[in-house]
């Protein structure tokens, strides 16, 4: 089952910090900064995210094991995205598919330790802004998109 996105009005729409999936699918299609507070949203009947709903959302800061049951997480075609920050050991169901496709505008993409280490897809396509990638810790084991391969496309390639 996914996550069940819904136009509730929330408590501060501007700028809001979810603790709970309730309060995830409370959140308002329109902001523009989300934080997700660590240890939030890992209901087991959580399995996918699609995150193009939000359509002007600009910032996404999701905390440390956040969503540990997802095994689809996608942002696609978000116009408006900037910042992606990932915490440490979030998205950890196995076999799981990590989708960044048509975000023009993101620059920074930044994933914690143990988050996706049982993922099998890491898809990053047609996000030309990119600046920042930086998964994982360079001076401790990570383990990141343990057994999948890393792809970068920028979307020129389809007509080849």
């Amino acid at each position: 089952m996914g996550v069940s996105i819904q136009q509730n009005e929330v408590t501060n729409p501007s700028n809001p910090n979810v603790h709970s999936i309730e309060e995830f699918n409370a959140l308002n299609r329109t902001i523009e900064s989300l934080v997700v507070a660590s240890g939030s949203c890992s209901d087991d009947s959580i399995t996918e995210l699609k995150m193009n709903q939000f359509t002007q959302l600009r910032v996404l800061n999701i905390g440390n094991e956040c969503f540990v049951y997802v095994r689809e997480f996608e942002m696609i075609g978000m116009n408006a995205l900037e910042t992606v920050r990932i915490g440490t050991s979030c998205f950890l169901s196995a076999n799981g598919v990590f989708r960044l496709r048509d975000c023009q505008r993101v620059r920074e993409l930044r994933i914690g330790r143990f988050s996706f280490s049982d993922y099998s897809r890491c898809e990053i396509e047609s996000v030309p802004s990119l600046e920042v990638i930086e998964i994982g810790d360079l001076k401790e084991p990570s383990y990141n998109f343990f057994s999948a391969s890393l792809e970068l496309r920028s979307g020129l390639e389809e007509g080849h």
